[in-house]
């Protein structure tokens, strides 16, 4: 089950993140090569290529970018294909990239994959030192209600809150210390803007919440709960998203 039942619809809720980005002229103009990871009918990955800056007379981006897909008919059957896209049909795990890509777009996917541990650790593989990983996946339990809600949907093995992802994020090697994290109020999406790390880190899913804090991969107030606890309880989580102040994440 999807929460969207169309592309375009999908591309609505993700174009809140673009448009935020987009306003960012540093950010933009350090990107080169963009790998949209599920990339559906297309519309983030098109969004991407037809990138423009904010000059008063808009220059676009041109980035290089990829669209990876199980089945890329769903984005070959898009009217609009700009000549900067590369459309690939091929499986996460076994496909493998000419060269890495400074940014990894990846919206309403990851719970789709067998395995996110695993696929977090590919990403991590594709980009460069320092490249960024922007992730939207829903968060599988929640308050709906006043009332515990936890949901588990075909072809979606996996469950998450945001303590997990943070954790499997490390795990993989990306700085979480200085990542954006998010959730709306009354939305069940986590959103996360995470950097590969530069020194590397050679981590498994059976690294300690210690190890991960001496590799300084989690965020400060995320270091403070585990000294204090052993474990990361969520409502012990203070983190930053783009533009907004900090989230105190005991309140969604």
């Amino acid at each position: 089950m999807d929460l969207f039942n169309t592309g375009t619809e999908s591309h609505q809720h993700s174009k809140k993140i673009l448009d935020l980005l987009h306003d960012h002229d540093d950010f933009m103009d350090s990107i080169k090569r963009v790998l949209d990871v599920g990339c559906g009918d297309g519309h983030d990955i098109i969004w991407w290529a037809d990138a423009e800056t904010r000059d008063d007379v808009p220059e676009r981006h041109n980035y290089t970018c990829i669209a990876l897909d199980k089945n890329i008919k769903r984005y070959n059957g898009n009217k609009h294909k700009p000549k900067n896209v590369i459309a690939v049909e091929a499986d996460l795990m076994t496909y493998s990239l000419s060269r890495p890509v400074d940014l990894i777009w990846c919206h309403n996917t990851l719970q789709y994959t067998e395995s996110p541990a695993a696929a977090l650790r590919r990403f991590n593989q594709f980009l460069i030192p320092g490249g960024v990983l922007l992730l939207s996946v829903p968060q599988t339990v929640n308050i709906e209600y006043s009332r515990w809600s936890s949901n588990c949907y075909s072809g979606q093995p996996a469950s998450f809150t945001i303590s997990n992802l943070i954790y499997m994020l490390a795990c993989a090697g990306f700085d979480c210390k200085d990542g954006l994290f998010n959730k709306e109020a009354d939305s069940p999406w986590l959103n996360a803007m995470v950097y590969k790390s530069e020194h590397n880190p050679v981590i498994s899913t059976e690294t300690s919440w210690y190890d991960l804090m001496a590799n300084k991969l989690l965020p400060d107030s995320a270091d403070k709960a585990v000294n204090r606890f052993g474990y990361l309880p969520q409502n012990e989580l203070i983190t930053r998203w783009i533009d907004q102040d900090i989230i105190l994440w005991d309140r969604v």
